[in-house]
């Protein structure tokens, strides 16, 4: 009985961390009015998506309040557009102006998920790494070291960080010095973080999006594997499903 709901708290507490982190995502973005359709366009005449566009497109609701209603429809309209492959030429224009409504707070040389998602190739660890009083940054080496001496893996290694007072210079160069085919990503120069505001742990999700990776192994930087972590992309799991998920520790 003990243990059912020892088990039950760490789901309950596990659901509610997903779920403030996922709310913290969305405020970040402040989302207005859906300007993409004029309201005296003839309903009668457009196509099913194009008639979804304007519902959105005319719904009313306080710029400074985030409607997540309105926002998933959003995002669900965004993809069926993008599935769809623009039949006509107002679908692409309002496929753009909802993508750019969306991730507005994309950074130069990053257009649009389309060039980003032609950007990927090949697999690799992401990992994200400062310069914290926990002193992780130490932590990350004796990690990948293990990866490459232990294991004798050279796979691919991206740290990502947020600018020099997160991760400086001089302690850079010591991972680049000492490690093959590891680089690092200021994620500064990928998202406008003056608009999102990210700090700790919630880069993780910008920094799988801006890996350059097709295949991702995202790792804390105190994660200890017993094995060669290249295994994981072989799991039968992954390669039917496409993702892997493990926890971050296991206690009893």
């Amino acid at each position: 009985m003990i243990r059912a709901r020892q088990k039950l708290l760490k789901t309950l507490i596990f659901i509610s961390i997903l779920t403030s982190f996922a709310i913290f995502l969305y405020l970040n973005q402040n989302f207005g009015n859906s300007q993409i359709i004029s309201s005296k366009t003839d309903v009668n005449q457009l196509s099913q998506l194009e008639k979804d566009l304007l519902v959105m497109a005319l719904a009313k609701y306080d710029n400074n309040v985030v409607d997540f209603q309105l926002l998933g429809q959003q995002l669900r309209l965004l993809k069926k557009l993008y599935n769809n492959k623009f039949k006509s030429k107002l679908e692409l224009e309002n496929y753009l102006m909802l993508e750019k409504k969306l991730f507005n707070w994309f950074l130069p040389p990053t257009k649009n998920l389309e060039e980003l998602k032609n950007s990927f190739k090949g697999k690799g660890i992401v990992m994200c790494v400062g310069e914290g009083k926990n002193g992780y940054l130490h932590i990350a080496y004796s990690t990948i070291d293990i990866i490459r001496r232990i294991f004798k893996s050279n796979i691919e290694i991206e740290i990502f960080y947020l600018g020099e007072k997160d991760l400086k210079l001089e302690n850079r160069q010591i991972f680049e010095k000492n490690f093959k085919n590891l680089r690092f990503v200021n994620l500064e120069e990928k998202v406008d973080n003056k608009f999102l505001e990210l700090k700790g742990f919630e880069l993780k999700p910008f920094a799988m999006l801006f890996s350059s990776f097709e295949r991702v192994l995202l790792m804390d930087s105190d994660t200890i594997f017993l094995q060669n972590p290249e295994k994981l992309f072989q799991f039968k799991s992954f390669l039917y499903t496409g993702s892997l998920f493990f926890h971050d520790r296991t206690y009893q």
